[in-house]
């Protein structure tokens, strides 16, 4: 129990230098001017993995194939119409990102789902390392304690 002990001490005490390492971070003006840029370009790449992702999925669901309609009824199967949604969310992000260009977070509202925050953060971590050599540390690793979807 004591070695237990020891690790959820080590555990909280990484975190606390975390969530203060971001917060001084955070406040500071570079950050906040480079901030907006970096979002943008988060959400732009999480659109666009969304649409790609997405027109993967399609192309092995056999999209270009004839529509099926079920048999009784003689109206689209409920697989059918659900490509089709998918597609139709395909064209609306892509239409979205070229209307708003600066505001990539509209169309990126139609891929969030839960468990989006990692990727969003995994992003945003990357980018503020490789672009601006920032270290920054997603929520999820300031607050071990706390669970997020």
């Amino acid at each position: 129990m004591e070695v237990l002990e020891y690790l959820e001490r080590e555990l909280d005490e990484l975190a606390n230098e975390y969530r203060e390492h971001n917060k001084a971070i955070e406040q500071s003006p570079d950050f906040q001017k480079i901030l907006p840029e970096v979002e943008k370009e988060v959400y732009t790449q999480f659109t666009l993995d969304g649409i790609r992702n997405m027109e993967l999925y399609l192309a092995d669901g056999g999209e270009d194939e004839e529509t099926v309609y079920d048999d009784e009824f003689g109206a689209p199967t409920e697989y059918d119409i659900y490509l089709r949604k998918k597609s139709n969310r395909i064209k609306e992000a892509k239409r979205l990102l070229e209307m708003y260009p600066d505001k990539p977070e509209h169309a990126a509202r139609l891929f969030i789902q839960l468990g989006s925050c990692h990727r969003i953060w995994a992003m945003k971590k990357r980018i503020l390392k490789e672009k601006y050599g920032i270290t920054w540390y997603a929520p999820s690793e300031v607050n071990p304690d706390c669970i997020y979807d």
